[in-house]
């Protein structure tokens, strides 16, 4: 998608965003043969047994499914253009100009690892600084991980994720539709690697997120703290140390004290733990 075709749909009327947003994501079969898939192997290799295809995390994780949906259809496009415009604004000095005349898939693959490595340090920086943390805990709170809990994430913990992990992509390709691409890329391995299924991808786990490593992320054992910070890439964790060795563990999940929030009380949770108390 160009910058202009993105501009008209940001310009479109609703009953052409809504046909739009039908195309792109209701009538997509790829969508829903991942889903199938997904659910196929729940049922057959399911990392916590006891838990149901339709448990409560996942009704709940629904419940985030048609708000991100209108967030991401509707202002994401909004979004990569804004941080195009801003980063050739006022952070053009940082692109790499010597780049400019490389092969568009090498640009592609040093923006990726580039924009991973980022997103990696911004994840730990999320899991360390309080008043980030609130709006990523909302993201950790789910018990009954599935396939829908990657739509589970605070607007301004997405915001402020996507932002800075744009900047390597902008400093390598200068491409829109690359920072777009791999986001897009990067959201279907998230939803699988959130599923309830038991593997560890074998060989691929020393360079890939697993949907074993991130379920130790997500671990409410306090050993697992700390751990598995990747987005896409697990090389990260491996070369920094972050990375928990035993891939046969598949820890319960959650946050003590964020117990089956409702939608609202996840949204205003980090707001209410940032204000000031009375005194």
């Amino acid at each position: 998608m160009t910058i202009d075709a993105i501009q008209q749909r940001l310009l479109a009327t609703p009953g052409e965003f809504w046909r739009s947003l039908e195309r792109d994501f209701f009538l997509n079969p790829w969508f829903y043969g991942v889903i199938v898939s997904v659910l196929l192997l729940e049922r057959w290799m399911p990392a916590d047994p006891r838990q149901s295809l339709l448990s409560k995390g996942t009704r709940q994780d629904l419940v985030w499914v048609p708000f991100k949906l209108l967030l991401h259809a509707g202002f994401f496009p909004a979004v990569v253009v804004l941080l195009t415009l801003g980063y050739h604004r006022y952070l053009g000095f940082l692109t790499i100009e010597a780049v400019k005349d490389w092969p568009v898939p090498l640009r592609f693959g040093l923006g990726w690892l580039a924009g991973d490595f980022l997103f990696w340090l911004i994840h730990l920086i999320r899991h360390k600084v309080g008043f980030l943390w609130h709006f990523h805990a909302i993201h950790h709170s789910q018990r009954q991980l599935n396939f829908f809990t990657e739509y589970r994430v605070h607007p301004l913990d997405d915001l402020w994720a996507i932002a800075i992990g744009a900047i390597p992509v902008l400093m390598l390709s200068q491409a829109t539709l690359t920072v777009a691409v791999i986001a897009w890329i990067a959201h279907w391995h998230t939803r699988i690697y959130h599923s309830n299924i038991r593997t560890h991808f074998g060989p691929l786990k020393y360079v890939l997120v697993t949907p074993q490593s991130h379920r130790v992320h997500h671990s409410i054992e306090p050993g697992h703290q700390d751990k598995n910070f990747g987005l896409t890439f697990s090389i990260w964790d491996h070369l920094f140390g972050t990375q928990h060795r035993n891939d046969d563990e598949y820890p319960q999940t959650g946050v003590a004290g964020l117990e089956s929030p409702t939608f609202l009380q996840q949204l205003v949770y980090p707001f209410q733990k940032t204000m000031p108390a009375d005194r």
